[in-house]
């Protein structure tokens, strides 16, 4: 077997999951770049409600939460993406998101981010696992050649005799 290829090919392995990793951690639709911003906000979600809420009727409509996302989050979003998030968070299909709606579709945007991290670490755990074993087979390929070429060293010297036997041999 040649221990060199298979060391190539677990390299290969471990960036193939180092990339996967990487493309985790930079997704960016709406969804995404939403729960990383909110994720960020420090003040309680009954700030945020109150702040969004312009009209002050305790619920936010699309208008409210398509300016709260562009003012006060500034998050770039197309009105399709806000509206398609919104009607996804309107639980009961209101055309208003209660506060409980509200905080249900936060905590799933968290809980996707939380995903996606878990994701990201066991993509880089499995990377670094691969690593390993590279290594390993590295070291095993090392020996293997040491052991190679140690061992046509000592059938040379077995099969050739020595200068004085040849020497001798000739003269004989």
């Amino acid at each position: 077997a040649d221990f060199f290829a298979e060391v190539e090919v677990l390299l290969q392995q471990a960036a193939t999951h180092e990339s996967e990793a990487d493309e985790v951690g930079r997704r960016d639709d709406f969804e995404h770049r939403l729960a990383r911003t909110l994720t960020a906000q420090t003040k309680p979600l009954s700030e945020l409600v109150r702040d969004w809420d312009k009209n002050r009727d305790g619920d936010i409509n699309t208008i409210e939460l398509r300016a709260c996302v562009r003012n006060s989050l500034a998050i770039k979003a197309s009105n399709e993406e806000i509206d398609a998030w919104f009607a996804k968070a309107d639980g009961d299909a209101g055309g208003a998101l209660e506060f409980t709606e509200l905080k249900r579709a936060l905590k799933a945007l968290k809980d996707m981010l939380l995903t996606d991290q878990a994701e990201i670490a066991q993509l880089q755990a499995t990377a670094a696992e691969v690593r390993q074993k590279a290594k390993l087979v590295e070291e095993v390929a090392n020996a293997t050649a040491e052991y190679e070429a140690s061992s046509a060293k000592y059938v040379q010297m077995v099969e050739r005799p020595a200068l004085d036997a040849r020497l001798g041999a000739v003269m004989a």
